[in-house]
């Protein structure tokens, strides 16, 4: 398998980072949150909690009425945040915004797939999120700095629904649900990047990757032979899974070995469901990767 190959011509000069970019982290859809103190190595009970809470794919296709930032709101006030919000048809390889650039707009992804990238001053690119439909992405740096703290790029053609900052803070201040909606979608990242790290800093590759299909099955109970479709491009699978391409490959080629799962193309059939939700709890020792 090649491996990942960096994106500097993807992105200007200005969205790379030369002081303190962060490893690659861990995909949402692969995230519960973290209600526990920090768990033993192997106690299966505790690190259940990190099994993801996620329940299938996304849709292709979210309406913008269905993003939690209008979702719950009252009618005339989904009505305004949808008169106010512009749509935008963006590209594979097309940018959307760049690391350092003036904070303007919060988005929401109503098709497509975004990832959130920053690069590293020789311009190797860092995968911070993979956002699917019916996410929203940008809050906190519209309401903080001022400046967007990574790059978004499309991985696929998208559907993005944009607020420019000045209409956003009207109605902020004028509607408190969508107030409450934004410290929501604010405080759910802060939950997110909580939970990568704690992924990231006690899990093993092998736990991950386990984690990783048990998320994208839709943690439905898995039998032997049941499949799980991984579509995206391999290098974007050993992003969310926090490692490089290679070790991505070898911890496949061992789970085959081991008969936990058979590969075929974009299609993993569970051989070994048991011994894979163990894989995932932390209860079974593996090798080190």
């Amino acid at each position: 398998m090649a491996t990942m190959q960096p994106c500097a011509g993807r992105a200007p000069e200005g969205a790379r980072n030369p002081n303190g970019t962060p490893n690659a982290l861990w995909n949402n859809e692969m995230l519960a949150e973290v209600h526990a103190p920090r768990p033993a190595p192997h106690d299966g009970a505790q690190r259940n909690n990190l099994i993801p809470a996620y329940t299938g794919f996304v849709p292709q296709t979210v309406a913008l009425r269905d993003v939690p930032l209008l979702r719950f709101a009252p009618e005339a006030v989904q009505k305004r945040l949808e008169a106010a919000a512009r749509q935008r048809v963006v590209h594979r390889t097309e940018l959307l915004f760049s690391e350092g650039q003036k904070a303007d707009s919060v988005y929401a992804l109503q098709s497509g797939r975004i990832k959130l990238v920053r690069y590293t001053p020789r311009g190797k690119e860092l995968l911070l999120h993979l956002v699917g439909p019916g996410e929203t992405f940008a809050e906190a740096a519209v309401f903080g700095e001022g400046t967007y703290p990574a790059t978004a790029v499309a991985v696929e053609r998208s559907v993005v629904s944009i607020w420019p900052r000045s209409v956003l803070l009207e109605l902020v201040r004028s509607e408190p649900e969508v107030a409450m909606g934004m410290i929501a979608s604010i405080s759910r990242w802060t939950r997110l990047l909580a939970s990568k790290l704690v992924l990231l800093t006690q899990r093993r590759v092998e736990e991950r990757l386990a984690l990783f299909l048990i998320a994208r099955s839709g943690q439905r109970k898995l039998r032997p032979g049941d499949s799980v479709e991984l579509p995206e491009a391999r290098h974007l699978v050993a992003a969310q899974c926090g490692t490089a391409p290679e070790v991505l490959s070898r911890t496949f080629r061992r789970f085959e070995e081991e008969g936990l799962i058979r590969a075929e193309g974009h299609t993993i059939v569970i051989l070994d469901p048991v011994r894979l939700a163990s894989l995932a709890a932390g209860t079974e020792l593996g090798h080190e990767s």
